[in-house]
């Protein structure tokens, strides 16, 4: 009997230990939804705090009607979670902040486009769209290349719209550990979506991690020919004149990647990738396209830490209030009007 009992465990060991080790070392350690993704450990005591207050943003919904303030329509940078570049727009602006919460797959190009077609806008509205998805988003959106041939019949009704999208069931501390022994041996099909450089310089006050870049794998797909410039050029244009057209004063904002501010402090220089904003800004010649890596790499370049979190792929408090910053500037300075937002300076 203690013969089986001595073969059963030395046989269950290499499933028992590493169940062990991620539940005690690694699950409890994973930080930020780069941790999650990676299923890599950070410090438990890193948080970036708020210099400055923020404000409230009020959330609303397709059939809400908005006549004053501003609407912000975006991906998760722009969702208000007390430290987004939306909650400390609100701290400065003397109009109600609105944000047409995202619970569906559309991009924020389609449905400015849905809300814009019902008159539901205020009359200045902020288009926010990560880099990454910059291309998808803008080439995907249903409209033509004028004005006058908007095409709005492929967009989903409302009730589509309003539907909350299901929450997925966590995943078990079985599979959990399975994929994370798999991502640590490279094992083939489950690589990790998650990427690793060194910096030559601390970019973060994360403890052990001053100097690591950790970003998403998708950052560095960059596929675009001439053409294809040209196509979003054309479309991006054609966004502002639809806008223009309506009377509507369009802000569109780019969060510029992670990779993308963070890559010329890569210690290894052979690892320098192009990114697209480089090549599709200058070809949009509007003060209404907001490049939030004008101010970001300033900041970097000036030596400030932490601009976007360590373990995640979002601004921190700093880095998103100086992306307020820089939107609640532009807007004063194209809408003529410097009462529409109190800068502390």
């Amino acid at each position: 009997m203690r013969k089986f009992i001595c073969k059963t465990l030395l046989y269950a060991l290499p499933i028992i230990l590493p169940i062990v080790v991620y539940a005690i070392c690694i699950s409890p350690h994973i930080h930020g939804d780069l941790g999650k993704l990676g299923q890599y450990t950070f410090s438990d005591d890193y948080v970036v705090k708020p210099s400055q207050k923020t404000g409230k943003v009020n959330n609303v919904n397709y059939n809400d009607t908005i006549r004053g303030g501003i609407l912000v329509i975006g991906d998760s940078f722009s969702q208000p979670n007390g430290n987004s570049y939306t909650n400390f727009l609100a701290a400065l602006s003397t109009n109600e902040i609105f944000n047409l919460h995202s619970e569906w797959g559309n991009s924020p190009f389609e449905r400015f486009l849905f809300v814009a077609k019902r008159q539901l806008v205020p009359k200045i509205v902020i288009i926010e769209t990560v880099e990454r998805s910059l291309s998808y988003r803008l080439l995907s959106t249903p409209f033509a290349l004028s004005p006058q041939e908007m095409i709005y019949a492929s967009i989903v009704d409302t009730v589509l719209h309003n539907k909350h999208s299901k929450q997925t069931n966590g995943k078990s501390l079985l599979s959990e550990t399975s994929m994370w022994v798999k991502r640590c041996i490279n094992y083939p099909g489950f690589e990790n979506p998650v990427r690793y450089a060194t910096l030559h310089k601390p970019m973060f006050n994360c403890e052990g991690d001053e100097n690591s870049l950790y970003y998403y794998e998708h950052d560095l797909k960059y596929a675009y020919s001439r053409d294809t410039l040209a196509l979003m050029t054309a479309k991006m244009d054609s966004l502002f004149a639809f806008a223009k057209a309506h009377d509507i004063h369009l802000y569109v904002l780019i969060a510029e990647d992670k990779y993308d501010l963070y890559q010329t402090y890569i210690a290894d220089t052979a690892h320098w990738e192009k990114t697209l904003l480089e090549d599709f800004c200058p070809l949009v010649q509007t003060p209404y396209l907001i490049n939030s890596k004008d101010t970001l790499a300033q900041m970097a370049a000036a030596g400030v830490k932490d601009i976007y979190y360590c373990n995640d792929t979002h601004w921190s408090p700093i880095g998103a209030e100086a992306v307020a910053m820089q939107v609640a500037k532009r807007i004063m300075e194209l809408e003529g009007d410097t009462t529409l937002f109190c800068l502390p300076y």
